[in-house]
C-alpha cells in the first residue's frame, strides 16, 4: 500500500468585540432664575421643563434669561431608563453667596424625562425645572446650590 502524503490548510480570522457603556448622563445647562426684584410681599418663581417662567406674589422679574436645567443622556441602542432626579417632595437650598444663614427653598421639581424603553435612541435631551420661594424683602444678592439628576439603566 503507498501512503499519500497529507495535506494540511491553516487560515486565520480576527476576533473583536465593541464593549459600550451602559450610558453617560451630562449637564448641558443649569436652572436659571434669571434676576428677581422683591417686594415686601412672599412669592415663588416657577420654571416648567419647557422653560415656561410663572411668577406669583412680590416677585418681579427684572433680567437675565431663566431656563430649565438641560441634560443629555446618551444610552446604547435600547435602554430602559427611570428618572431618579429630585422628585417633587424634594427640596434644596439655595444660599446666598456672601452669607450663608440666608437662604431660599428651591421645590416641586418636575422634568420631561419620561421613564420607560428609549429604542433606537442614541442621545436623548431632558429638562428638570423647579419652584423657588422668594421671602418677603429676600436679601440682595447671588444664590447658589446644587441638585443631584440619577438616571437608572439596567
Amino acid at each position: 500500500m503507498s501512503e499519500s502524503p497529507s495535506h494540511a490548510e491553516a487560515a486565520q480570522s480576527d476576533a473583536s468585540v465593541i464593549i459600550e457603556t451602559p450610558g453617560r448622563l451630562q449637564k448641558a445647562g443649569d436652572l436659571d432664575f434669571g434676576r428677581l426684584a422683591v417686594t415686601g410681599t412672599a412669592g415663588t418663581v416657577r420654571i416648567a421643563p419647557n422653560g415656561s417662567v410663572t411668577y406669583t406674589g412680590g416677585t418681579v422679574a427684572s433680567g437675565g434669561t431663566p431656563r430649565a436645567a438641560t441634560f443629555k443622556l446618551q444610552t446604547r441602542l435600547i435602554d430602559f431608563v427611570t428618572f431618579r432626579g429630585p422628585t417633587g417632595g424634594d427640596t434644596i437650598q439655595l444660599k446666598h453667596k456672601q452669607d450663608s444663614t440666608v437662604r431660599m427653598t428651591l421645590r416641586n421639581f418636575t422634568t420631561d424625562l419620561r421613564s420607560g424603553l428609549y429604542l433606537f435612541t442614541r442621545t436623548v435631551t431632558f429638562h428638570v425645572g423647579g419652584t423657588l420661594d422668594v421671602a418677603a424683602n429676600q436679601k440682595p444678592g447671588v444664590y447658589q446650590g446644587t441638585f443631584l439628576v440619577t438616571i437608572d439603566m439596567p
